[in-house]
C-alpha cells in the first residue's frame, strides 16, 4: 500500500521483492511472532525486526537519491504470510523436537511456581502482619526477634531439661532447681562461687521491668547524648526520686550484642565509684537503663570548662579510676574504654573527692581469664593501648588507658593526637610520646614519673595497680581506719548473722538503694578496711578488722558468712553496707523501703507471696522459707504487704513514725496496690 496522491515507484517495488527473498534465505530469527519484542505491536522497533529490517538494515533509496517511504513493508498481507509460515514452522519444531518441547515446558511451569511462591509469600506476611502478637505462632516469631541469643540458649536449655525431667519422672521443679545448680557456677560479681548454696545479691534487686517506663518515670530534660544512646533526667512516680535513664536504639545500635553485655555486666558490679543500676525497661525499639543521678558532668566537661586539672584534682580522679579497675581486674572483668568522658563527678562541688567520683559505660566490658588473651580491636583512638592494636593484649590494657588519662587531665591535650584516626593510631603503635617543657615544666617529678610507669609499651615493665596504688604521687589520708571501728558497728554485725535469711535480704535491698551521701561514715569505713583497694573485703581483711575489736575468730567465721550473702567468699560493698546499718538511715527513709519493697513485688501487685520471695532471692521454696514468711504476715492473708514488710525490718508502721511530708507517699503506695 503506498499514501494518497503518490505513485509506487518500481524500484522500491524491486526492493520489497527483495527484502522477502531476503526474510526467506536469513532463516528465523526475525519472525514475526517468534517473541514478545519481534511482536507486530511492539512498536517501530518490533515491525523493523519482523520483516528482517535490524538496525543494520539498508533503508531503500529512490533514483533521485531521496529515501522512500517504508509504508509498503506494512502490506497486512505480507504479515499474514510470514505470521503462518511461522507458526507452521515452530508448530513443527515442537513435534520434531522433543527436548524443545520439555525445555518450553519447564519454563512455563518455573514461572508459574514463582509467580505462587511471590503471592504465597505475599498473603503469609500480611497474615502475620495482621496477627503479629494474636496467635501463637506470631508470638513465637515476636519472641524470637526481641529476646536475645544467650537468652534463647537458657530458655532452650530450661525447656529441654523440663522435658527430660517428665520423661524420666524426676521432680517437677526441674526448672528452679537447674537455676539452683546453675547458679553455684556463674560468676557472682565476677568471682565464681563453688558453693551449692550460694544465695542473694544485687543481682536480684535490679528489677527487669516489664511495663512501659512513662507509666513509673516522669521524663525531663535531656542530659547528655553519644552514639546511639542518649540520657534523660528522670523522676519516680512513687517516690520523687530522680534518677538517670539511658535511653538506645535497638536499630541505631551497631553492635546489639554489646548493648546486652553491658546490661549483664552491670548487674554483677558492686563499687562505690561504679554508677548504679536500678531498673531495666524495653519495647520493640528501645532499651532504657535507669541509673544513678550523676549531676557534675564528666572529666572531659570539666576539661574543657577549666583547660586543665590540678595536680591534687588529677590524683584524685586516677585514685578512683585505679579502685574501680582493681575491683574489676580482681573479679576478671576488663573495662577496655577508660577515657575523661566516662568519669564522672556524682555531683557539682569544687572539693570533690575520690567517693563522688563514678565510672561508667560498661559497653565494651568483657570477662577475662588468665592465660588467654582478648583479640578484639575496641576501644577510643586516643587512649587504646599499642597492644590492644596488636590484636593480643589482657586486662593491662586499662593501666595504659589510665596513663593517658592522667597525661590528658595535666595538660589538656593527649599523648597522641594525629591529623586523622589512623594518623594517631600509628603513633600510638609506636609508643613514643614527650613532656613538652613549655607545658610540663610546673608539674612535679612525681607525676611524670608515675605517667611514665603507667604507659610502658611493653605490658611486663608496666606497673600494676597494687604498684600505681602505692605510688607516692597517690598517697592519700583522711580515711577511715581499722581502729575507728567502733563497738556499736561490731554490734549491728553480730547481730545482723542472727537475722534470718529474709530480712537479710531485705537489708541489703535497702542498702543498695540508699543514696551515697546518706552512709558517708560506712561508706569510708568500708574504704579504710579494704586494704588493697580492691573494692572487697576479703576474710583476712575482715578478720584483722573484727578481731582486733575482742570477737572471737569462731565468731567472726559466722560472721563472715552471714554477711557474704552471694557466697562469693569476699565481701563487697552493699553487703558491708546492709550489715551496718544503723537504724536512723533508713527508718524514715521511704524512698529507699519502697524501692526495696518493689524489688521483691516483681509482678507490681502490692503484695509479696512466698513463691514471689523464693524466686527473687532464686531458692527453693522450702519449709525453712515457708516458716520465716509465715512469722512475718502477721495477719495470716499469705500476703506480705508494705507494712509487714517494713515492721520486719524491726518497726512499727504506726502515725506517729512517719513525717507529715512523707505519710501520704508510703500509704498511697498501699492503696494504689490493694485496688
Amino acid at each position: 500500500m503506498v499514501d494518497a496522491g503518490e505513485q509506487e515507484d518500481p524500484a522500491l517495488a524491486d526492493d520489497d521483492e527483495g527484502v522477502v527473498s531476503d526474510e526467506k534465505t536469513q532463516g528465523r530469527r526475525a519472525s514475526v511472532s517468534g517473541g514478545r519484542r519481534g511482536s507486530v505491536t511492539g512498536g517501530r522497533k518490533s515491525v523493523r525486526k519482523s520483516v528482517g529490517l535490524g538496525r543494520r538494515a539498508s533503508i531503500p533509496v529512490g533514483p533521485d537519491g531521496r529515501r522512500r517511504s517504508q509504508a509498503a513493508l506494512l502490506d497486512p498481507a505480507l504479515l499474514a504470510l510470514l505470521r503462518e509460515q511461522q507458526l507452521e514452522e515452530k508448530t513443527t519444531r515442537w513435534w520434531t523436537s522433543p527436548w524443545k518441547a520439555l525445555w518450553v515446558l519447564f519454563r512455563r511451569c518455573r514461572r508459574r511456581a514463582k509467580k505462587v511462591r511471590k503471592n504465597a509469600g505475599a498473603a503469609i506476611g500480611k497474615e502475620v502482619a495482621d496477627s503479629w502478637g494474636k496467635t501463637s505462632t506470631s508470638k513465637a516469631f515476636a519472641s524470637f526477634q526481641r529476646t536475645s541469643p544467650n537468652d534463647l540458649r537458657a530458655q532452650v536449655g530450661d525447656k529441654l531439661v523440663s522435658l527430660y525431667g517428665k520423661f524420666t519422672g524426676r521432680d517437677d521443679n526441674v526448672d528452679r532447681q537447674n537455676k539452683r545448680r546453675h547458679r553455684g557456677g556463674v560468676w557472682l560479681a565476677g568471682k565464681q562461687s563453688d558453693n551449692e548454696e550460694a544465695g542473694f545479691g544485687i543481682k536480684n534487686f535490679i528489677i527487669d521491668n516489664t511495663g512501659y517506663l512513662d507509666d513509673f518515670y516522669d521524663i525531663e530534660v535531656e542530659i547528655g547524648a553519644g552514639g546511639s544512646a542518649k540520657v534523660y533526667k528522670c523522676i519516680e512516680k512513687q517516690t520523687h526520686v530522680a534518677r538517670a535513664v539511658k535511653v538506645m536504639v535497638k536499630k541505631s545500635t551497631p553492635d546489639f550484642a554489646r548493648l546486652v553485655q553491658e546490661v549483664a555486666v552491670m548487674k554483677t558490679l558492686d563499687h562505690p565509684n561504679i554508677v548504679k543500676l536500678f531498673e531495666t525497661f524495653e519495647d520493640d525499639q528501645h532499651i532504657f537503663l535507669v541509673m544513678e543521678l550523676c549531676t557534675g558532668g564528666d572529666v572531659q566537661e570539666k576539661l574543657v570548662e577549666q583547660g586543665v586539672l590540678t595536680e591534687a584534682q588529677t590524683s584524685i580522679v586516677i585514685r578512683a579510676v585505679l579502685g574501680v579497675l582493681a575491683y574489676l581486674h580482681a573479679n576478671h572483668y576488663v573495662h577496655r574504654d577508660i577515657k575523661p568522658e566516662n568519669v564522672m563527678y556524682k555531683d557539682n562541688r569544687a572539693d570533690a573527692y575520690v567517693q563522688h567520683l563514678r565510672v561508667v559505660d560498661f559497653g565494651y566490658s568483657c570477662m577475662h581469664q588468665v592465660g588467654h588473651p582478648l583479640m578484639t580491636k575496641v576501644g577510643s583512638p586516643y587512649y587504646v593501648a599499642p597492644e590492644v592494636l596488636a590484636g593480643s593484649y589482657d586486662c593491662r590494657c586499662d593501666i595504659w588507658s589510665c596513663g593517658v588519662l592522667a597525661y590528658m587531665a595535666l595538660v589538656g591535650y593527649p599523648p597522641f593526637a594525629g591529623l586523622s584516626d589512623a594518623e594517631t593510631l600509628r603513633m600510638v603503635k609506636k609508643g613514643e610520646y614527650f613532656f613538652h617543657k613549655s607545658t610540663w615544666s610546673p608539674m612535679s617529678k612525681l607525676s611524670k614519673n608515675f605517667i611514665r610507669k603507667l604507659m610502658q609499651v611493653d605490658p611486663d615493665k608496666r606497673y600494676t595497680i597494687d604498684e600505681a596504688l602505692a605510688h607516692p604521687w597517690l598517697r592519700a589520708s583522711g580515711w577511715a581506719r581499722p581502729e575507728l571501728l567502733r563497738d556499736a558497728t561490731v554490734d549491728r554485725l553480730v547481730s545482723f548473722c542472727k537475722y534470718h535469711r529474709l530480712r537479710r535480704s531485705a537489708m541489703l535491698a535497702v542498702a543498695y538503694h540508699l543514696e551515697a551521701d546518706e552512709i558517708t561514715v560506712l561508706r569510708d569505713l568500708f574504704r579504710g578496711m579494704d586494704l588493697n583497694s580492691d573494692g572487697v573485703l576479703t576474710s583476712k581483711e575482715f578478720q584483722d578488722c573484727v578481731v582486733a575489736c575482742g570477737i572471737s575468730p569462731e565468731l567472726v567465721k559466722e560472721m563472715m558468712i552471714s554477711v557474704d550473702a552471694d557466697g562469693s567468699g569476699t565481701i563487697d560493698y552493699s553487703e558491708f553496707i546492709a550489715a551496718t546499718l544503723e537504724s536512723h538511715m533508713y527508718v524514715q527513709n521511704y524512698p529507699a523501703l519502697l524501692r526495696a519493697f518493689r524489688s521483691f513485688d516483681q509482678d507490681g501487685s502490692g503484695g509479696l507471696t512466698v513463691d514471689e520471695v523464693a524466686e527473687t532471692l532464686e531458692c527453693d521454696c522450702d519449709s525453712e522459707m515457708e516458716r520465716i514468711f509465715e512469722e512475718v504476715d502477721t495477719n495470716k492473708d499469705g500476703v506480705m504487704d508494705f507494712g509487714e514488710f517494713y515492721t520486719m525490718l524491726g518497726f512499727q508502721l504506726v502515725s506517729s513514725a512517719l513525717e507529715e511530708d512523707q505519710k501520704p507517699l508510703a500509704l498511697d503506695y498501699l492503696e494504689i496496690d490493694s485496688e
